[in-house]
């Protein structure tokens, strides 16, 4: 099992909480507002100067899931409008994971 994490714009949310469902994976959490840095896009502190925010899903995915998320969103990320709209991913193994 792998902890997956990942960060976009606020208008991609909906389109990264699809990639999951359709790949059946339905345990996740959300924060919607988070500002900072990613290594992709325009900063994004919700300021004048640097409008807007991002938000970030987190979630325990089974091994052989992690390809099929990481497909999903490597395609989105090919056919985004621009880098501002791409989805950011790492992924790392859960040494425990008690249900």
């Amino acid at each position: 099992m792998k902890m997956v994490y990942c960060t976009c714009n606020v208008s991609v949310l909906n389109e990264l909480i699809e990639i999951f469902e359709e790949c059946k994976i339905n345990n996740y959490q959300i924060s919607k507002e988070i500002i900072g840095k990613s290594v992709l896009g325009d900063l994004r502190m919700n300021t004048a100067v640097w409008p807007g925010h991002n938000s970030t899903l987190i979630s325990q995915v089974e091994d052989k899931d992690v390809e099929k998320v990481v497909a999903k969103i490597k395609k989105f990320n090919d056919e985004a409008y621009n880098e501002n709209e791409n989805i950011t991913l790492s992924s790392w193994k859960i040494e425990d994971y008690i249900k």
